[in-house]
């Protein structure tokens, strides 16, 4: 019996599978990774915006409390640096 010419030696059959192995992992690896990150992203995001807000809430409370609230609204919106077009409630 003759070996076809366009046979590839087991040396070559083992990089190619373990190249296709690595690609597959990496992709599976994204897959997987991307999401936690976001998430992880988003829930210290939601952390951060809870601490500013206790943060105000207890500086500005004495001045709600005493019935200033246009004033604490005012003073709040400079020191949050909010933009036109962001507000919030009190």
């Amino acid at each position: 019996m003759k070996h076809s010419v366009s046979a590839i030696s087991l040396e070559q059959f083992f990089r190619r599978q373990s190249l296709r192995w690595a690609w597959i992992g990496l992709l599976l690896t994204l897959l997987v990774a991307l999401p936690c990150i976001l998430y992880s992203a988003k829930r210290a995001s939601e952390r951060q915006v809870t601490v500013v807000a206790q943060a105000a809430a207890r500086v500005f409370r004495p001045m709600i409390l005493e019935g200033n609230i246009r004033d604490a609204q005012f003073r709040m919106v400079e020191a949050l640096s909010l933009q036109t077009g962001e507000t919030f409630d009190l």
